[in-house]
């Protein structure tokens, strides 16, 4: 390979400091670091000991050794591609190489030489360590030649760190380990993933929800897609090449709706991050990265192996093929719903309309509710309320968790291989005037009524989303429901050996997506043999919005 001198200039660089910079095909740039006047974590191994002098012996080499070892210091050395040469393929160039010597005196270090290490930059990074007790580290990096099709320069940023890599990648997920990234629903446009819990502290908690910063950024693309090839774990490379970012130019874009929450599991922090303009019936890759100037960042040491800016390895998910499923998410009464629901684009052209009119049309039925608690003594003494385990409050949170997981299915597309979903509205048109066959359909009715219209009447009128799959309620909400609030309410649930039971809820245990919750809902213990009887469960209160079979 043919290289020429950027420059015989070195490019002094701080501790810390990134740095950007530009590089012609077929040249190199030189660099150096000095750690001389960087202040020591430890004092060293003391020469002049009395143990060793006052016997008049010489100065054993094993403690010599003790000595470099606390005198030096190990400099990190990274470096990301921001920008690299393209053509009309979009295929990637040739990688760079990052070159440090071993050699103290060699300030200008090439491929060509044996005292070097020579490391290839991968997806955009290149990462090397080395340890040194004065002076300077000298390294390069040399851009390769491109063909006569490539355009343009390479744009990178370099940096040197005594404390730990500046740039860092989080290694490949294990099978017991499924990555920081995890997606809540998908639809045929739109994605809503969230990280897992950020801290397990109470005391980080609170400094990570009141921040004005964010701890991640996202960037998705199509996954066939060659736009990411040689950048996808280089942070400003992601920035500039991914269709879909948070980030770009180190500020915030409008592609994506990104909000810290304590949804799910523990309610402890998590990110979440929702977006659209996606294909249907397409995979995704979706690339997280660590922020430098989030809390997050700053409470994590340098030292332990993650970076200032840490990039994490892909997750993969896919849109689904219809378009009456959509993602809601955020919602102001059901605040612990978030999933996809019955869609009709042509009544609804947003998801924030379309949340509003569940949201509202739970809110209502809640009030329904709260009418007929307002005939139950919560006020009474102890001993004179319906349940010494149980108050009011119990059964009001057992009855919102459960209204909002009811009145808002969770849907998957028609076309889902879920064996747990199950079919409704099957005898209504698509929103796009089709419908499904005849024949199909009275099959379906055969089985069951239950799988010819929604779970209730409402969102057949009301959204008119046409036929889809649901995933059931798990049935211990229906039990919590019970278990929380007064017999005279009159609430009552299937058991899995009635015949009706598999129209209306499912158990949980049968696998990913075997039954719909609230993410925040878990419940635990032998709840199953309360429930004696099925009845409609909103008889109590008078209304027949619910008729769930």
């Amino acid at each position: 390979m043919v290289v020429t001198r950027q420059t015989d200039n070195l490019n002094a660089l701080g501790n810390n400091d990134p740095e950007r910079f530009s590089m012609d095909p077929g040249s190199i740039a030189f660099f150096a670091f000095s750690v001389d006047g960087l202040a020591r974590r430890t004092e060293p191994f003391s020469h002049g000991s009395d143990s060793a002098n006052s016997q008049g012996q010489s100065f054993n080499p094993s403690i010599e050794d003790i000595f470099r070892r606390q005198t030096e210091r190990t400099v990190f050395i990274s470096a990301n591609v921001c920008r690299h040469p393209e053509n009309s393929g979009n295929d990637e160039p040739e990688p760079l190489r990052l070159i440090v010597s071993y050699d103290p005196d060699d300030q200008f270090p090439d491929s060509t030489k044996a005292t070097t290490q020579n490391v290839i930059f991968f997806e955009g990074s290149a990462m090397q360590s080395i340890s040194i007790s004065s002076g300077s580290v000298y390294f390069s990096i040399e851009a390769p030649p491109v063909a006569d099709d490539f355009a343009g320069e390479w744009n990178l940023e370099v940096a040197v760190s005594d404390e730990g890599w500046y740039h860092s990648y989080a290694e490949e997920r294990t099978e017991e380990d499924n990555g920081m990234l995890w997606a809540v629903d998908v639809d045929g446009g739109s994605a809503l993933l969230m990280t897992k819990n950020l801290t397990e502290s109470h005391i980080e908690a609170s400094a990570l929800m009141t921040s004005s910063g964010l701890p991640f950024t996202l960037f998705v693309d199509s996954a066939d897609s060659k736009r990411l090839d040689g950048v996808r774990r280089s942070y400003c490379g992601l920035q500039n090449y991914a269709t879909i970012a948070s980030t770009k130019n180190d500020k915030p874009t409008e592609q994506m709706l990104m909000s810290m929450t304590t949804r799910g599991l523990g309610s402890l922090p998590k990110q979440q991050f929702w977006f659209g303009g996606l294909n249907t019936s397409t995979v995704y890759s979706g690339i997280l990265v660590r922020s430098k100037q989030s809390v997050l960042a700053k409470r994590q040491s340098t030292a332990s192996g993650s970076g200032v800016v840490e990039v994490f390895p892909e997750f993969q998910f896919q849109t689904t093929e219809g378009d009456n499923c959509r993602v809601i998410t955020d919602l102001e009464f059901c605040n612990e719903t978030e999933y996809a629901v019955p869609a009709n684009s042509n009544k609804f052209s947003n998801a924030t309309a379309l949340a509003k009119a569940y949201d509202d049309y739970a809110r209502s039925m809640y009030q329904n509710f709260e009418k007929a608690m307002m005939q139950i003594p919560c006020e009474a003494p102890i001993t004179a309320q319906y349940s010494l385990a149980r108050t009011c409050d119990d059964c009001k949170r057992a009855y919102k968790t459960w209204l909002c997981t009811v009145a808002m299915p969770r849907c998957e597309d028609i076309s889902s291989t879920n064996p747990n979903a199950l079919i409704r509205n099957a005898q209504q048109e698509f929103p796009n005037g089709t419908k499904l066959e005849d024949a199909f359909i009275k099959q379906l009715a055969a089985q069951s009524p239950a799988l010819l219209a929604s779970r209730n009447s409402w969102i057949d009128e009301e959204i008119a989303p046409g036929p889809y799959k649901e995933v059931l309620p798990c049935d211990d909400l229906c039990y919590n429901l019970v278990q929380s609030c007064p017999a005279a309410l009159g609430f009552g649930c299937p058991l899995p050996k009635d015949e009706n039971f598999k129209f209306s809820y499912a158990q949980r245990g049968g696998g990913q997506g075997a039954c719909n919750f609230p993410i925040s809902a878990t419940f635990t213990g032998g709840s199953m043999a309360i429930a004696t009887s099925w009845t409609m469960l909103l008889a109590a209160l008078g209304t027949s919005y619910f008729a769930y079979i």
